[in-house]
């Protein structure tokens, strides 16, 4: 007997087996639900979009005191900042940045490694956005960086116009992408006055991303720009090996006497009692004539001890050498229970209304969530007006979402499911 024509039209046989599809746009879905294009990608099996293997770099910074000018009411500009102990940033990485404090009106509408970092520090470009009705300074919080370097595709758009005082979705046809995945976006350039307030993927290969424009007139993205993407459904532990970026401080280092050996105690937040290092690693700054790094070990819970070799004789007329001040060192380090770099909670979130022309943060319990880490949170729907402009972890188990509406009424974002992305471990 032939088999029913329905299941004729959308399955046929290869030399690999069974396909579900005569075309690579051809819908298909399994009883109960509504055909579908398919992600369309060779690598459909596999928790990124791209084939290449790649790193996660996080980094935790000190506090940001006056790293930035007063933005003003309703506007969207540019900050430089510079980030100490952390030269591993490449300018070709997807960033993920968040502020470790809320400030009510302010949020972050971009973010990317703006030059080729220098051998202690990195440079980011900060696209601030301010919903309130007066000037502001942001507070002088540290913030958390989650690098995406390896698992980064790049597609040319070239969006429509964003009207004046609102949000606009639109969607871009992104070869790979599935219903499910987090994709931070990185665009290339700033514009005054515009930002990118949330991504989602709409559907199978469609890319949805919320611009944001707070000014008084419409505003085109520059076309044929090159966005930086990555498509991530989770990124599992497969290794043990953590690379610990060390950086020190005038309070954290002292003399070292001749033809001695002396431990420097260096606080890092997030080592742990059980984690090894294995040998010293390297080292970014200027080197000092006689003095070499000879261990790295780790003292207690978040303390690390450098023991540092003064070679000259000690006879000699300097009797002291000092480690290099603001200094960074690249320490490999086994973990034996190392956790995932990246875990995905799904989870109903039921936010309050958001104000007229306010950027208001709003907690929620996310079991699991630890602190510090780095989140990205992905709205499932795109709510005309509404806008993503910050998220943290505020404390163990507490999501805090930071909401924009730069439209004249108030709106309430719909409870639904939202996808939470947690980046870690951040050393």
């Amino acid at each position: 007997m032939a088999q029913p024509l329905e299941y004729e039209q959308v399955t046929y046989n290869s030399p690999d087996g069974a396909q579900m599809g005569r075309t690579s746009q051809e819908p298909i879905a399994f009883y109960g639900s509504t055909p579908v294009v398919q992600r369309a990608s060779a690598n459909q099996r596999v928790l990124t979009v791209s084939a290449a293997t790649g790193v996660l770099v996080t980094h935790l910074t000190l506090s940001q005191q006056g790293y930035q000018a007063a933005v003003t009411s309703g506007a969207i500009s540019s900050t430089v900042i510079s980030v100490s102990g952390c030269p591993q940033l490449s300018t070709a990485d997807v960033i993920i940045v968040n502020k470790q404090g809320a400030d009510q009106g302010h949020g972050y509408v971009g973010a990317r490694v703006s030059t080729a970092p220098a051998a202690t520090y990195a440079h980011i470009v900060l696209h601030q956005i301010n919903c309130s009705a007066g000037d502001l300074n942001a507070s002088p919080d540290a913030i958390t960086i989650a690098a995406v370097r390896g698992f980064v595709n790049s597609v040319t758009l070239s969006p429509s116009v964003v009207v004046a005082n609102n949000t606009s979705e639109q969607q871009f046809t992104v070869t790979g992408l599935a219903p499910g995945m987090t994709v931070p976006v990185v665009k290339p350039t700033e514009q005054r006055g515009l930002g990118i307030a949330g991504t989602r993927v709409v559907s199978n290969n469609i890319l949805g991303i919320t611009f944001v424009n707070s000014g008084m007139s419409a505003i085109t993205p520059t076309a044929s720009e090159v966005y930086r993407y990555a498509g991530l459904a989770g990124i599992a532990s497969t290794v043990n090996i953590l690379t610990l970026g060390l950086f020190t401080s005038s309070l954290q280092v002292s003399g070292v006497s001749n033809d001695s050996v002396t431990a420097q105690m260096i606080a890092v937040t997030g080592v742990r009692a059980s984690d090894r290092f294995l040998g010293t690693g390297q080292h970014h700054a200027t080197d000092v004539a006689g003095l070499t790094l000879i261990s790295a070990r780790v003292s207690a819970a978040n303390v690390v001890a450098l023991g540092f070799l003064n070679s000259l004789s000690s006879i000699a007329a300097v009797n002291k050498l000092t480690p290099t001040v603001n200094d960074t060192y690249t320490l490999p380090m086994l973990r034996t229970n190392n956790e995932a770099p990246m875990t995905v909670f799904e989870v109903s979130l039921a936010p309050s209304a958001v104000g007229v022309s306010a950027a208001t943060e709003q907690s929620f319990t996310v079991t699991g969530l630890a602190t510090p880490s780095v989140v990205y949170v992905t709205k499932p729907t795109f709510t005309s007006g509404i806008g993503i402009v910050n998220c943290r972890v505020s404390a163990a188990d507490t999501l805090g979402i930071t909401f924009c509406n730069p439209t004249a009424a108030s709106i309430t974002p719909p409870t639904e499911t939202y996808i939470v992305s947690a980046f870690g471990p951040v050393l």
